[in-house]
């Protein structure tokens, strides 16, 4: 359990930005993708 909260906590501090841009860029993939298909 303590293991679990420090890994949300590194979570939420260290790559919570990087996991952002992340879900970003595939959110403008998917997006790109779904324009092509139309």
């Amino acid at each position: 359990m303590v293991k679990n909260l420090e890994k949300n906590v590194f979570m939420a501090n260290n790559p919570g930005k990087n996991l952002k841009n992340m879900t970003n860029i595939h959110i403008n993939m998917f997006g790109m993708l779904f324009a092509f298909n139309r």
